[in-house]
């Protein structure tokens, strides 16, 4: 069994539980970030963590405790996988996940300042799924929902209120079975999905939904950086849903699978999986066997 952290101590992660009357659980008031391990070293920490503190300064929690803060939280964590080595060996890869909500009560006991709730656990991943999406793809379905607005709160924090995730998912799983759903904007183009962000390939560039439009993600930026090392050509602009009738391919970016391709449930895809420029992309990540001639990201970056 894996160890997690839960306010101030160190216990199994089977015991970790939010209280009924946590803002987390009552309201849905919770910063969240979702990294993983390759090669069972944690991934793109730095920038996990700078997004982290975005969330934090968003919801009113960015001077609420000092154990929430990077360098405590970048301690945290190396204490996490060393208290978990042994896990971690025999799990293979895993997830690992830090939360923070106000804490408990919609106001303290005292009436002052409550204390915020930070748990970080660990998780074991799932490698033949991980390696089966990012061999095979993953159906998409274009839904009738819609991100929420960004007067609703910022789209470049990552909080746990993911009700329009959920019903998009249940949206296109009713149209094919194990699909995600992708997500609108107000003016009815493109942004993302629940598990990653959205690009398209045509005649060899890369496009994108404009970044003030979704979630930025880390594994988004990892590829960027990577697909300008090969020369791939990426700008970003409104997708209307109509683009993907005429794509070389569709890809997707997140941290459990970290780069695939998509395909729409109700066309075959135009090409094997993955396509050309999806394979040279997951050459960006530590546990990829790049081809001759092409190196890793992680011994660069």
């Amino acid at each position: 069994m894996s160890i997690g952290y839960f306010n101030g101590a160190w216990r199994p992660a089977a015991e970790i539980t939010i209280g009924l009357d946590d803002l987390g659980f009552i309201q849905g008031v919770t910063a969240v970030e979702r990294l993983r391990t390759y090669q069972g070293c944690l991934f793109e920490t730095d920038a996990h963590l700078v997004r982290f503190e975005r969330t934090l300064l968003a919801i009113g929690l960015d001077s609420a405790d000092n154990e929430l803060r990077s360098p405590a939280l970048k301690r945290t964590l190396d204490q996490l996988l060393e208290r978990n080595a042994d896990w971690i060996q025999a799990a293979g890869e895993v997830g690992v996940t830090i939360f923070a909500t106000p804490g408990r009560g919609l106001v303290a006991n005292d009436g002052g300042p409550r204390k915020p709730t930070l748990g970080i656990v660990c998780t074991p991943l799932d490698q033949p799924t991980i390696q089966r999406r990012q061999r095979d793809g993953q159906v998409l379905v274009v839904t009738g929902v819609q991100q929420t607005p960004a007067e609703s709160w910022p789209r470049d924090i990552k909080v746990r209120s993911r009700l329009h995730y959920y019903l998009a998912d249940q949206e296109a799983r009713c149209r094919s079975s194990g699909a995600l759903g992708v997500l609108l904007d107000q003016d009815g183009g493109l942004t993302e999905t629940s598990q990653a962000n959205l690009a398209i390939v045509r005649e060899g560039k890369i496009v994108s939904p404009p970044a003030e439009r979704v979630l930025p993600g880390v594994t988004e930026q990892v590829v960027r950086r990577y697909a300008g090392r090969l020369g791939i050509e990426w700008r970003e602009q409104n997708l209307p849903p109509s683009c993907l009738e005429s794509v070389d391919e569709i890809l997707l970016m997140g941290t459990t699978y970290g780069v695939w391709n998509g395909w729409m449930a109700d066309r075959q895809p135009t090409v094997s999986h993955p396509g050309p420029v999806c394979e040279q992309l997951q050459n960006a990540f530590p546990d990829s066997r790049p081809p001759s001639g092409h190196t890793s990201i992680q011994s660069s970056l």
